[in-house]
């Protein structure tokens, strides 16, 4: 009997490790942001996601909005900043050629739709946009592109 349960126990065991596996690596995670543009006088701009499992594409996608004008990045050290979600198209007006906007968003799709965001992180995603993805956060910019 003693040879039976240690049979049994093996593949049991085995199968509770790959449900815990399994469990850990089936997270659904944003990998980008797409940010497309359009309008005349005030730019509108939207974001799309693509995550690593169904649905992989969400547009429009719930992001935190942010501008950054280039030529007066002087700000290496930014107190904590906040992001806050919406799925809203975000205007920018007036539009300023130096200007670019950047749309950032937790990785997880259930985070909260508002929090706060490590200065480094910030500074690296949103102020120089170093990186694309860091810290649980993923972000894209585009430039402000005026209508003239």
């Amino acid at each position: 009997m003693t040879g039976l349960g240690t049979y049994l126990l093996l593949p049991a065991t085995l199968l509770v490790a790959l449900g815990i596996t399994a469990c850990g690596s089936g997270n659904r995670q944003l990998q980008s942001i797409a940010i497309s543009s359009g309008g005349n006088v005030s730019m509108q701009y939207s974001a799309t996601g693509t995550f690593n499992k169904a649905p992989t594409t969400v547009s429009p996608l719930a992001v935190s909005w942010y501008v950054v004008n280039s030529a007066v990045i002087s700000d290496v050290s930014p107190p904590d900043y906040g992001y806050s979600l919406t799925t809203d198209p975000y205007s920018l007006e007036p539009c300023v050629l130096t200007d670019s906007v950047v749309a950032l968003a937790p990785m997880n799709p259930n985070a909260p739709t508002s929090g706060a965001i490590p200065a480094k992180i910030y500074q690296d995603l949103v102020v120089t946009r170093t990186v694309s993805v860091e810290g649980g956060f993923v972000a894209a910019s585009a430039p402000a592109n005026c209508s003239q």
